[in-house]
């Protein structure tokens, strides 16, 4: 019994480790970021990426998401994707609540930002548009919301009022960190 214990917890460990560097941030391509990234992160040169976490729900509305929690992945953001699937959208977390500002660098389409707060919607902004061709990085303008959040989730443009999202409305992760 003790042989089979011992077998046992060590195909726990060699999964778990399998599972680790298959799945560890880095190694998928998802991007996305303040609508292309975080002002003042952004020009990251690095490869990394949004790690996938599941899906969250705000207010009677689940989004499947990809979580930008650094520095690196908030700065690429979605910037040089070509889409979002529709019922998708990065959620940036932060560790400390503020207004933080994003942009449009990069982005190849428009979006819609939900500003959170802890675990409500305190602010929306709608239909923002991707940067015009050849429009230079200084005279992008800039997007916060009107009070501290410490969570922003990006969506496609128009998936706000296609959803009847709200503020005040509650927010849930799941499985998210």
């Amino acid at each position: 019994m003790q042989k089979f214990l011992i077998q046992t917890v060590l195909l726990i460990l060699v999964i778990g480790v399998a599972m680790y560097v298959v799945f560890q941030p880095g190694t998928f391509n998802l991007g996305s970021g303040l609508s292309g990234g975080l002002l003042g992160t952004v020009g990251s040169t690095s490869s990394d990426s949004a790690t996938p976490q599941n899906a969250m729900q705000i207010g009677n509305t689940m989004i499947k998401i990809e979580i930008a929690d650094n520095d690196q992945t908030r700065a690429k953001g979605l910037s040089g994707r070509q889409s979002l699937a529709s019922d998708s959208g990065m959620l940036f977390t932060f560790d400390k609540l503020d207004k933080y500002t994003f942009w449009m660098k990069g982005m190849q389409f428009a979006l819609d930002f939900i500003f959170i707060k802890d675990n409500q919607v305190v602010d929306i902004l709608q239909n923002i548009p991707p940067p015009a061709v050849n429009q230079s990085d200084d005279s992008l303008p800039l997007y916060a919301p009107i009070t501290y959040v410490n969570k922003v989730v990006e969506v496609n443009s128009g998936f706000i009022s296609a959803n009847g999202i709200k503020v005040g409305d509650r927010v849930q992760l799941f499985n998210a960190k």
